[in-house]
């Protein structure tokens, strides 16, 4: 630990009490850095014919986005796009749950979900949003194209400006006596299917 804390440009010593504090999080470590993370500029974003973005819109628990940034990261996710953001990028829960995928993940912010929608509209995008009451089951898709999905928030659901944008919506069936998935899970069983048809060009 002291040979880490000598590499340091600058470092400070707290009290117990002010680290625990500042922390933010249970049992930590005693060692903790600060740094800046990556800024992705979405004129850079050069998706392929069947590329595939999660749209995170108005999650609330860091700890949920955390997940879905490893999720993506393990499906091979060309990016995120963050829409009503709930949590700080920063928070330790969200760094920690996501494993440091959001160092490797390009994460991009967008004002409203008008802007969301009219740039993945304008790039060919098929647009699906995670809704129970949706027809079509995840896996009858055939997907191929370039193709985004958008995960809403825990209590509230889907911001309903999304409704005016497309009509494609898309279920995972629920077959027990709970009505819905963890939105972490959901977005695994949703980008997995997606990446295995896209990426790997699996037909079921």
């Amino acid at each position: 630990m002291r040979t880490l804390a000598e590499r340091c440009r600058e470092r400070y010593v707290v009290s117990a009490k002010t680290y625990d504090k500042i922390a933010e999080r249970d049992k930590p470590d005693g060692v903790m850095t600060l740094a800046r993370l990556p800024r992705h500029d979405i004129a850079d974003f050069r998706p392929d014919h069947r590329g595939i973005v999660l749209v995170i819109d108005g999650v609330e628990i860091p700890g949920n986005i955390g997940t879905m940034l490893r999720v993506a990261d393990g499906a091979g996710i060309d990016a995120v796009f963050l829409c009503n953001r709930k949590a700080r990028l920063t928070h330790p829960k969200l760094i920690h749950s996501s494993m440091l995928a959001i160092l490797t993940v390009p994460v991009y912010e967008f004002e409203s979900v008008d802007a969301a929608s009219e740039y993945l509209l304008k790039k060919g995008f098929t647009i699906y949003l995670a809704d129970s009451r949706a027809e079509k089951m995840y896996y009858e898709l055939p997907y191929g194209h370039r193709t985004a999905f958008v995960l809403g928030s825990e209590r509230y659901g889907i911001a309903r400006e999304w409704y005016t944008k497309t009509d494609h919506l898309v279920a995972i069936p629920m077959l027990g006596k709970c009505d819905s998935l963890n939105v972490g899970v959901a977005a695994t069983i949703l980008l997995y299917e997606a990446s295995i048809k896209n990426k790997l060009d699996f037909k079921r």
